[in-house]
């Protein structure tokens, strides 16, 4: 009885709900390829390239040391508490190099920093690196770089070098970060609008 009220679903009903299972398929597939797009455009607009390793140096060699100081902004205020790292581009080595603790320092709660001095000549390419407190640093935590040379810094006696006008940084906005990835939303729908035509 049960068997003779039973209707076979018609050829046309699963022709339509392939249909709608393959057009939501697609719609997954876009809306991952979105979310791709928009995850490298955040990394690629809010982080420098990084390379190599991080070396911590032992005592500092006998050379004119470096001072850096400056101020950390993030959106309108400053960014307080944080640790700053100064590190050199060892070409050689194929790492960021630095001293412990002379080339760090803390943020004062107007994200101002002064680092110690560190044992490096006062040219060449220098990374600046960020972190929380409690972490330990990783190539992460490279948020600038700068070419140098000694015209770039004051002798302040006795062969130490002050990094002139400081090495200020402010943290992107989330809207400096999420425009681009907007524009790449919106030709990616374009291109995908193309297709279907």
């Amino acid at each position: 009885m049960l068997l003779a009220s039973y209707k076979a679903p018609r050829s046309g009903m699963l022709c339509t709900y392939n249909a709608r299972s393959e057009k939501m398929m697609k719609r997954i597939g876009s809306v991952m390829l979105v979310a791709i797009l928009l995850l490298s455009a955040m990394v690629m607009f809010a982080t420098p390239a990084m390379a190599g390793g991080l070396l911590e140096l032992g005592e500092p060699i006998d050379n004119d040391p470096v001072m850096f100081t400056g101020t950390i902004i993030i959106e309108d205020g400053p960014w307080a508490n944080k640790d700053i790292m100064i590190a050199k581009w060892n070409g050689s080595s194929g790492n960021w190099e630095y001293y412990h603790p002379p080339s760090e320092a803390t943020t004062d709660r107007d994200g101002n920093y002064e680092t110690g001095w560190a044992g490096f000549t006062p040219d060449g390419h220098f990374g600046m690196f960020v972190k929380e407190c409690s972490d330990y640093w990783m190539l992460e935590h490279l948020i600038d770089e700068k070419d140098l040379t000694a015209a770039d810094f004051t002798e302040q006696g006795a062969g130490e070098w002050l990094y002139d006008g400081g090495w200020n940084y402010e943290i992107p906005e989330f809207a400096t970060i999420a425009i681009p990835a907007v524009v790449l939303l919106g030709l990616f729908a374009l291109s995908r609008r193309k297709q279907k035509k």
